[in-house]
């Protein structure tokens, strides 16, 4: 039998983690961030989004702006670190969305966030048969910046009610979950990471969670043919 739907409102809220440096690791390096560092501070999101209609160069960088609120509109340094999974829709499926909605995923420390990464850049190496590899990654850090947006917590006490959004091997029941969370308008998430025992996830589901986010270490991604180690540089 299929147990029964997790209720986010019906979980208790994180407030421990404001003030909290947070580590993701991305793809990519930070020149085409610095343009949209530019673009998203200087504009409001109905100009950028006038400018996306009517500007076809503009548009790939911009992204789809409107599934930003006007409310939650970031104005912190790295506002493009931390729109880009927000305004690039649709995006491949992850724990919590199915990809027509963004979310900032993030750990507590960078070695969660290098296995949380780690895990899903191998399991899609090993199924496209890619050869060996060292791939570039970027490591940025913020802020929890926000302790009045406290996050859904499936942590302690939650995880036996949660293990089927916690599963490992699917996501049948985590992205209805996240998607209720959303339409809840619900800042985001805090789980225990799956990949790395111990450690904490976070899943942002509005930027004014987050305060400034700013690259601050560059990283290898070494891929062997079978698994995904990281090296410094």
């Amino acid at each position: 039998m299929s147990p029964a739907p997790l209720d986010p409102a019906a979980c208790p809220r994180a407030t421990d983690l404001a003030g909290l440096t947070l580590a993701r690791i991305v793809a990519g390096d930070a020149r085409p961030h610095a343009l949209l560092d530019a673009l998203y501070g200087a504009q409001a999101p109905l100009a950028l989004a006038l400018l996306a209609e009517h500007d076809a160069t503009l548009r790939p960088h911009l992204g789809h702006v409107h599934h930003v609120a006007p409310e939650d509109w970031p104005t912190v340094a790295g506002a493009g670190w931390l729109l880009a999974p927000f305004v690039r829709v649709p995006l491949p499926p992850s724990r919590f969305t199915d990809g027509s909605f963004g979310a900032w995923y993030a750990a507590t420390t960078v070695e969660t966030a290098q296995r949380e990464v780690g895990f899903h850049l191998a399991r899609w190496l090993r199924a496209t048969e890619a050869p060996q590899a060292e791939l570039p990654r970027l490591e940025l850090a913020a802020e929890v910046a926000r302790p009045g947006h406290p996050l859904v917590d499936l942590r302690g006490r939650m995880v036996r009610r949660a293990r089927a959004v916690l599963a490992a091997d699917t996501y049948a029941h985590s992205q209805p979950f996240g998607a209720a969370c959303r339409a809840l308008r619900s800042w985001g998430i805090t789980w225990p990471s799956v990949r790395d025992p111990g450690g904490t996830c976070v899943a942002v589901l509005r930027p004014p969670v987050v305060g400034a986010v700013q690259p601050v270490a560059a990283w290898t991604a070494c891929w062997d043919g079978d698994a995904v180690t990281w090296r410094a540089g």
